[in-house]
């Protein structure tokens, strides 16, 4: 019965041990959140950036191309004339 409970001790402390992460793999996964934090932050400045961008090209494009659009009449059409019979 002390050789089980010995062993079941053992088995359980490696397995506490062996489940532990490594110091340098958590410093590691800090540093990588840290990064993620920074890129969801610049992918939501640029993101805020192209929408401006899209509403400016918007407006631009009805301030300055739809107004200046003035309606061309169209040109009559010109009929060949008929071939003359023989």
């Amino acid at each position: 019965m002390k050789k089980l409970i010995t062993a079941l001790l053992l088995v359980a402390f490696v397995f506490i041990i062996g489940c532990q992460q490594p110091t340098e793999l958590k410093a590691q996964l800090d540093k990588q959140s840290e990064q993620i934090k920074a890129m969801e932050t610049q992918i939501n400045d640029l993101s805020a950036k192209i929408e401006q961008l899209k509403t400016d090209y918007e407006k631009h494009i009805t301030d300055f191309h739809k107004k200046a659009q003035i309606p061309v009449k169209a040109a009559p059409k010109q009929v060949p004339p008929a071939p003359k019979g023989r």
